[in-house]
């Protein structure tokens, strides 16, 4: 949109919906929403000001850093209490970019369970049951063991997904609930190079423009996108939004519904500016809730883990022209709080020459942790399976130590940057974590195949500080990340009074404006929560469509 288009819109824009935000949420609403009513009229916008085509694995590793590290922003401040905590310190930053966080995640979808939904109304775990489906086409989400690129020629999960499988099941410790094949995320189609790649909002969201702005040229009501536009205040009155403070000009939103589709912090600090004292919306921010992590590097000789000859030659045969990996996603919980865990694991089992490591490093599971070139030499001859770690772990979210709320410090470049967050860990967040880790290490020291009780392990692990591998563990300081990732539920939906959002995703008390995204989460669970939000977007953009279609029915 055009900035002349921008002043055109401010003063008589007539829009039907107003997203704020380009990620996976307001992507999910608005291709549903057109595909509903073709005739909706939907502005979007978003404060970043470029964009990256890609998925970040599809750079190489040594300028994967740099892409992540340049578009990372923290509006809000950590309290002392927090930054002095033993083990969690800070917040993962947000990406202030079109797209958001999406060409930097990792593309898990799991599905959680019911139970795992603990806490959340059962209408609302119907919904998910209902609509998971949906956001799993949406984001072409593919199980490891069913990516069949066998006349792609892609570099994905086979023989050793299912060789680890067997074993992980094997010697699952008694925490562990389950074993699941990843299911992850990607671009529907395999491009020229034969990488498979992860999903990314950018490119879809900017297709979904185009052809929906090629339709408009003979039907109006084109699909429009802003960037640059920072939303610092919503002016309501009588209950209902009105007009958009922005760092760019006021936007009055006349009928249009207001869609915050822009993560967790920043529209849990635009309301708390636009409704202070709002008695219905009092709970914002007095729960909050995040995931704390564990993140390690093992290996294990190939020929320990696999002591079939048949199998063992031909995984030899196969890693000699591209690498092997696989990827599990496994979930458990501990014994005496009921809270939740789950281990990413993936594995990768390169033997390919030293000359293209960075190039085949794309292909792998995870884009963080992956192993170095140091490690990936090290373990070729004779062949190592090198295995990553990346563990997440559910935090209490009665927790009355954890809040986000307004301070009394107002910058003058950025008005939406007056927040402070507290998030600490109990003892029940550190009796999971424990077991998390536990668990951990007997997963990967039960998968070799030890001739006798008395022979020795080979499993080793990767420890930074000597880096050097070392058959004994790493301490828990060592491997236990400072920053949370996936926070959630500063506004959280239910039918209870205290919740600020109704089971309509709509604020209470508000008439216009709605919520989506892991903000409205009751409880985090561990489980990634990308496909979850995706649902509930999708979900939004039905109730609307219906809602619109009662008003607008003549009796």
């Amino acid at each position: 949109m055009s900035d002349k288009r921008w002043e055109e819109c401010c003063k008589c824009g007539k829009f039907d919906y107003v997203v704020v935000g380009s990620s996976f949420c307001a992507w999910a609403f608005t291709d549903r929403m057109l595909k509903k009513n073709s005739n909706a009229k939907i502005l979007i916008l978003e404060r970043g000001e470029f964009f990256y085509p890609e998925y970040i694995q599809n750079f190489l590793p040594s300028t994967q850093k740099d892409f992540a590290k340049y578009s990372k922003t923290f509006p809000w401040k950590t309290s002392k209490r927090m930054h002095d905590g033993q083990y969690i310190k800070k917040l993962n930053g947000m990406n202030n970019i079109f797209g958001g966080k999406s060409p930097f995640w990792r593309g898990w979808c799991p599905k959680p369970t019911r139970e795992e939904l603990h806490g959340w109304p059962e209408s609302v775990k119907d919904t998910i049951e209902e609509y998971f489906p949906e956001a799993k086409t949406l984001l072409n989400v593919t199980y490891a063991n069913e990516i069949d690129a066998s006349e792609k020629k892609c570099c994905v999960s086979g023989e050793l997904q299912n060789v680890l499988e067997e074993r992980i099941k094997l010697c699952k410790p008694a925490a562990i609930q389950r074993v699941e094949h990843a299911s992850l995320s990607l671009k529907s189609d395999i491009p020229r190079n034969g990488r498979v790649q992860k999903l990314s909002v950018a490119e879809p969201l900017l297709n979904l423009l185009e052809a929906r702005n090629e339709q408009s040229k003979e039907e109006g009501n084109p699909l429009e996108i802003k960037l640059g536009c920072l939303l610092e205040k919503i002016v309501h009155e009588n209950g209902k939004a009105v007009t958009l403070q922005t760092n760019i000009g006021n936007f009055e939103l006349g009928d249009a519904k207001l869609i915050l589709a822009m993560g967790v912090f920043p529209p849990t600090t635009l309301m708390l500016n636009s409704f202070p004292s709002f008695k219905p919306l009092a709970g914002i921010g007095t729960r909050c809730s995040a995931h704390f992590r564990t993140s390690l590097i093992a290996r294990a000789p190939l020929r320990s883990v696999v002591h079939s000859q048949d199998v063992y030659d031909s995984l030899m045969k196969k890693i000699s022209k591209k690498p092997e990996v696989a990827a599990f996603y496994i979930p458990g919980t501990n014994p005496d709080s009921k809270r939740q865990f789950h281990i990413q694991l993936s594995a990768v089992l390169d033997a390919t020459s030293h000359e293209i490591i960075e190039n085949t490093m794309c292909h792998y599971p995870d884009v963080i942790p992956v192993p170095s070139k140091e490690q990936l030499s090290s373990s070729k001859d004779p062949p190592h399976i090198i295995f990553l770690c990346k563990n997440i772990g559910e935090l209490d979210h009665a927790n009355k130590d954890n809040w986000f709320r307004l301070n009394n410090e107002v910058p003058e470049d950025d008005v939406t940057c007056n927040a402070t967050l507290q998030v600490v860990t109990n003892e029940k967040d550190l009796q999971v974590w424990d077991t998390l880790d536990e668990s951990t290490f007997e997963i990967l020291e039960g998968l070799e195949s030890r001739e006798g009780p008395n022979s020795a392990p080979q499993i080793e692990y990767w420890h930074k500080s000597t880096e050097n591998w070392k058959k004994e563990r790493p301490p828990p300081e060592k491997i236990r990340l400072s920053d949370l990732v996936h926070e959630a539920s500063t506004m959280w939906l239910g039918e209870d009074e205290s919740s600020p959002v109704g089971l309509d995703y709509r604020f209470k008390g508000v008439e216009n404006v709605y919520l989506t995204g892991p903000a409205l989460f009751p409880t985090t669970g561990s489980w990634n929560p990308t496909c979850t939000m995706v649902a509930l977007a999708i979900n939004l953009a039905d109730q609307l469509y219906q809602n619109n279609n009662k008003n607008n029915t003549i009796p």
